[in-house]
């Protein structure tokens, strides 16, 4: 299918969906449904780009519940036009899992959950009254400048109370108490998610303190992968790229790994977050993971920068993590915001 069929029928079957499914109309499904209480009813729907055209990718969470059924009606009629898989769990971590994790590959006295000056892409950043998360990138703010760091909303922005000039740290809360010179900024702007409706990124950005150096958005040559020493110095549609492009992020627990892009532009995936429990996305990136035992992501990178190493743009924000049932098997598989979408929800472009 060229694009923009596979475009409308990804939208078609989500109206079907909600019409047939749900019983609701599909028109209030990104401004007031709430997620959908029964998993086997839970139904996701995105693309993928497969040599010179385009398909749809469908995900649901249960075999043997109204979601399959749609689905099996779908692959009847479409054939490989539609490639369906079993979305088990999308979650973000809780705070006790995130500690009990050090990074994959730490080095002696300096690593990502140490004290880093200047910053560098990858290292644990996090609000006092959160869980450690990832500096995903350093961006400029598009108004009145002013250099920042991105991350999640649930990394920077973690409670209900968080509030604009909110102290940000570096490294985050990592098993031991946090000082003023930990300190690296003030909290600038977060989208507040929402349980109604469809919500399209997690993000927080923090402004740096003046007296804050940083690396820009260098792959740190530490790593000593084929990009290290390169500078991610763009941004990319997810959409460009064919299904099985291998992608990579920096994060605070695994450093530096790789994985593979299996769907773009889905549309109403079910996100558990343990502190507030079921919120719905649209218009993710989906990862998956080359290995169970090779994860592209953990607890505790969440806010990581993904990007293609080949090109060096950048693509997405890692945010939540998960399962799939690919042929009888369990896979593992991690979601990001499209990166474009984040920037112009926080209003800030990456630094060069």
């Amino acid at each position: 299918m060229r694009l923009r069929d596979a475009r409308a029928l990804k939208a078609e079957i989500l109206a079907n969906y909600y019409n047939e499914v749900i019983g609701r109309s599909s028109d209030l499904r990104t401004e007031t449904e709430p997620p959908i209480a029964r998993s086997e009813r839970r139904i996701a729907v995105g693309l993928a780009k497969v040599r010179n055209a385009y398909r749809v990718e469908i995900r649901i969470q249960r075999e043997g519940g109204a979601a399959q059924r749609l689905t099996q009606d779908l692959q009847r009629k479409y054939g490989s036009g539609i490639n369906v898989e079993i979305l088990q769990k999308v979650e973000i971590p809780p705070l006790l899992s995130i500690k009990r994790l050090s990074p994959q590959t730490a080095r002696p006295r300096k690593g990502p959950r140490a004290r880093l000056r200047p910053l560098e892409i990858g290292c644990s950043v996090g609000h006092a009254e959160g869980r450690p998360g990832t500096l995903g990138a350093l961006v400029e703010l598009n108004s009145k400048g002013g250099d920042a760091i991105l991350s999640n909303a649930h990394v920077l922005a973690p409670v209900q109370e968080a509030r604009r000039k909110d102290a940000i740290y570096q490294p985050g809360r990592e098993g031991r108490p946090l000082t003023d010179d930990d300190r690296i900024g003030q909290l600038r702007n977060h989208i507040h998610l929402t349980k109604s409706g469809a919500n399209t990124a997690d993000a927080a950005i923090a402004l740096l303190d003046d007296e804050i150096k940083h690396d820009r958005n260098f792959v740190p040559a530490h790593y000593g992968v084929s990009c290290a020493g390169k500078s991610i110095s763009g941004v990319q549609s997810a959409l460009e790229l064919p299904r099985g492009t291998i992608l990579a992020k920096i994060g605070r627990t695994t450093d530096y790994t790789e994985g593979i892009l299996t769907a773009v532009a889905t549309d109403d995936v079910t996100v558990l977050y343990h502190s507030i429990g079921n919120l719905r996305f649209d218009n993710l990136i989906e990862i998956t993971w080359k290995d169970l035992r090779r994860p592209f992501t953990r607890p505790g990178d969440s806010g990581a920068l993904v990007f293609n190493p080949e090109t060096m743009r950048a693509v997405g924000l890692h945010f939540a993590g998960g399962e799939i049932k690919r042929d009888g098997k369990k896979v593992g598989v991690s979601y990001a915001c499209d990166l474009g979408t984040v920037l112009d929800s926080i209003e800030c472009t990456l630094i060069r």
